[in-house]
């Protein structure tokens, strides 16, 4: 009926269950997931949300009713734990009076205990500012983490760490650690991690993988940075042409961990066609 759904299946393909809303982050226990208005993100950010929908508060700048919902993967039921009208009026700004306002990437902490995600709000046709908010699972003790307009990539390195490529209070971007615990920040890789990337933790926490936008040879840099003593190891260049791939259809490598750590996956038009690739690190 032109809605979004969330759909489980197993590696059969077999539907085992349908959700009322499209999932974005689930817990570490399963138990719940989190969703966001993806009609909304198309609208301010194709390439991230879905087309095809409708998002009834579209002509809301920061509707009551639309924001985070929490969704119980065992009774189905959902509930809206954080509204754009909340996040809208919380220290607000100038800059974020009568424009558009909307979430994105949520992302849960390593033990479920807290989940982290941008609020965004429209500056101009195409620009946009940003603050990293934490939260309790269920929406409660809102934290605003980062708040100096410019704000990318992130991953938790613990339970209330998290790694971030964004401006500190100086204007100046770095890979940050953040400290949901008492907003504290230390810059992470400086004149080693230079620009903003897709960065993780492997899973035993020894080892960020991270990769680079296309440069002025239109190449993109697959690498790792070892946490105990800043070592940067350049892994693979991928050919990546903006004048065809760019916009909302470009391909970043997005690299992602194995469960085990052994192996890295990657997403990347270096033959000509968009295709998956495998990275075995021993």
């Amino acid at each position: 009926n032109g809605n979004f759904l969330g759909v489980l299946r197993d590696t059969e393909g077999h539907e085992l269950d349908t959700y009322e809303r499209p999932i974005y982050a689930v817990t570490p226990d399963a138990r719940y997931a989190y969703s966001l208005n993806f009609s909304r993100l198309y609208t301010h950010r194709p390439g991230y949300g879905y087309a095809g929908g409708t998002d009834p508060w579209a002509d809301e700048m920061h509707p009551r009713a639309d924001g985070i919902h929490r969704l119980d993967l065992t009774t189905g039921e959902s509930e809206l734990i954080v509204s754009l009208h909340q996040l809208a009026h919380l220290n607000p700004r100038q800059d974020m009076r009568d424009v558009h306002h909307w979430v994105n990437h949520i992302q849960v902490a390593p033990n479920g205990s807290r989940i982290a995600f941008f609020h965004i709000w429209r500056t101009g046709d195409d620009g946009w500012r940003v603050r990293l908010y934490t939260a309790d699972p269920d929406g409660s003790r809102l934290n605003c983490l980062l708040d100096t307009d410019f704000v990318s990539h992130y991953d938790w390195f613990d339970d209330q760490r998290l790694m971030v490529w964004a401006k500190n209070t100086e204007g100046q971007s770095n890979f940050l650690l953040c400290d949901d615990s008492d907003n504290s920040t230390t810059v992470i890789g400086q004149g080693v991690l230079t620009e903003d990337g897709h960065c993780s933790f492997s899973p035993d926490r020894r080892w960020v993988l991270n990769d680079t936008y296309p440069d002025t040879y239109d190449m993109r840099t697959l690498m790792l940075y070892r946490w105990q003593d800043g070592q940067r190891i350049d892994l693979a260049r991928f050919y990546s042409p903006k004048e065809r791939w760019w916009g909302e259809i470009r391909c970043d490598l997005h690299p992602r961990w194995s469960r085990d750590g052994q192996r890295i996956c990657v997403d990347s038009v270096h033959s000509g066609e968009r295709q998956m690739y495998l990275v075995d690190l021993p």
